[in-house]
Parts: C-alpha cells; sequence; structure tokens
C-alpha cells in the first residue's frame, strides 16, 4: 500500500472516463503485482455511485467501488497500477479521437463558425451559472418559483430562478 491516490494520473484518467466517456461499459483485465493472477476491471456509466466493479479472473462475485474508492482498492488488491493507467489512458484517447471525428463532422454539417458560436454560448452560460451560484452563496440572490413546465424557451426548463435579497 503505497501511493496516495491524490495526484495519481489514473485518479484524472478515472474523473475524465466518469465524465465525457460516451461508451455504457468499459471492461479492462489486468495483472497483478506481487501475487499470480489477473482482475477484471468493468466500468458501468448507469450504476451510480459504484460505477466500478472488479473481481479475480475465475471468481464469480463482483466487488462494487466508486471511483473514489477504487485507486485504494486496486493497490490493496496489488493489482497493476501502471497497467490499469495504460489501459485507461487508451479509452480516454479513444474519446478524443471520437470528439475530433464529431467535431469535424459537426463542422461540416453547420460550418465552424456555428460550432465556435455555439461553443461560445455555452461557455458563457456556464460562466453566467457560475456567477448566479457564487451570489447565491454570498446571499445576495434566494431561489424561487420558476414555473419551468410552461416555459416555452428551447434552451432549458428551470424549476426555480433567483431574485435579489433586499
Amino acid at each position: 500500500m503505497g501511493f496516495r491516490a491524490e495526484g495519481h494520473p489514473v485518479k484524472a484518467l478515472v474523473e475524465f472516463i466518469d465524465r465525457y466517456t460516451i461508451d455504457p461499459h468499459i471492461y479492462l483485465v489486468v495483472p497483478r503485482v506481487r501475487q499470480p493472477g489477473r482482475y477484471e476491471i468493468f466500468w458501468d456509466r448507469e450504476n451510480q455511485p459504484s460505477r466500478w466493479r472488479l473481481r479475480l479472473v475465475g471468481d464469480s462475485v463482483w466487488e462494487r467501488v466508486t471511483s473514489e474508492q477504487l485507486l485504494g482498492v486496486l493497490d490493496s488488491k496489488n493489482i497493476d497500477v501502471e497497467r490499469v493507467e495504460y489501459q485507461l489512458r487508451s479509452v480516454a484517447l479513444a474519446q478524443v479521437v471520437f470528439a475530433e471525428a464529431l467535431t469535424q463532422e459537426a463542422e461540416s454539417l453547420f460550418g465552424a463558425e456555428m460550432i465556435a458560436r455555439a461553443i461560445a454560448d455555452h461557455q458563457a452560460f456556464l460562466e453566467e451559472l457560475k456567477q448566479l451560484v457564487n451570489r447565491y452563496a454570498r446571499g445576495t440572490l434566494r431561489p424561487i418559483a420558476g414555473g419551468g413546465e410552461s416555459s416555452t424557451i428551447r434552451g432549458g426548463h428551470l424549476t426555480l430562478v433567483a431574485q435579489r435579497t433586499v
């Protein structure tokens, strides 16, 4: 039990996969380092909060773990973390390649200017939302019912909106 999870490359890869992978499942087989045997590692997008499960090859029972627990469990079972990192990096890079192909196809369909504008609009929305949350946290806004179910705006259906406090 040697490494710390904070700042570990596998932790960053797990976070990337949890956030951006479009595949519904990921399956890896990795060796142990100080003992014989290999482990099966399975990721399931839909199974919150325990998206990860693992078992020794040949066992019938899976152990479910959260993304936050994964590194510690890999270490405790003497699983080759470097091999896990290599395989997860391959999965993450496959997502990047897919995203690049998607972007190229979208630019062909919509044009580069429209894609750039959509990205800029999305980033502006996220920044506005971040500022709103910060103002709410400081107590200068309070949530009120927004009636989102009757909204005709295509961009979303907010059920809470903010109102300035006095």
